[in-house]
């Protein structure tokens, strides 16, 4: 399990030209069947992740970090300085702390007993 694929988005020239769009990169088994991934769009001169899921199996093995990886060149590459992720569960910030991630928000007493956090992360 180690074949990535980028796949862009664009709806419009214009929406390019000032670095919007979605794009999704995805982990891929030996079959070619999506497995994991990450969801994430630019939107000036931020990469927002939206979604980022890994099965157990695949898990700390350096393919989450490779796929956030893979987004922040993408990011790069479409002008942008910072990147975003939310995440409503606290285990995941030592991961995305690991990655270069600052938790810089947190939403007490959220819907549902969530608490999401916001972390950033400068690109350049």
């Amino acid at each position: 399990m180690t074949c990535f694929q980028l796949n862009t988005e664009t709806s419009a020239d214009a929406a390019a030209a000032q670095g919007l769009g979605r794009f999704t990169v995805m982990l891929q088994d030996d079959a070619g069947l999506a497995v994991g991934g990450l969801v994430a769009g630019t939107y000036g001169s931020w990469l927002m992740t939206r979604s980022l899921w890994l099965p157990v199996s695949a898990r700390h093995q350096g393919l989450g970090r490779a796929l956030l990886q893979l987004a922040e060149s993408e990011a790069r590459r479409r002008g942008c300085k910072r990147a975003f992720v939310e995440t409503s569960r606290q285990s995941d910030l030592p991961f995305y702390e690991r990655c270069g991630y600052t938790a810089t928000r947190r939403l007490p007493g959220y819907a549902g007993g969530s608490e999401p956090y916001g972390l950033t992360k400068n690109l350049i």
